[in-house]
């Protein structure tokens, strides 16, 4: 009894670390484009600040 509850903690466990695994990749390509983003329209705004746009 006790070997088979080890062992489906052990999956839970397993499926936990695999569901995060492939999740990490779309969290960081995420986490760049919230960030590019940002530095782009800042970039924008600056130039336009510099020709006297805004």
């Amino acid at each position: 009894m006790f070997a088979a509850i080890v062992n489906y903690v052990k999956m839970i466990a397993n499926e936990y670390l695999m569901s995060w695994s492939a999740a990490l990749p779309t969290f960081f390509i995420t986490l760049r484009e919230g960030v590019e983003a940002p530095l782009v329209v800042g970039i924008v705004f600056a130039c336009l600040h510099i020709a006297r746009y805004i």
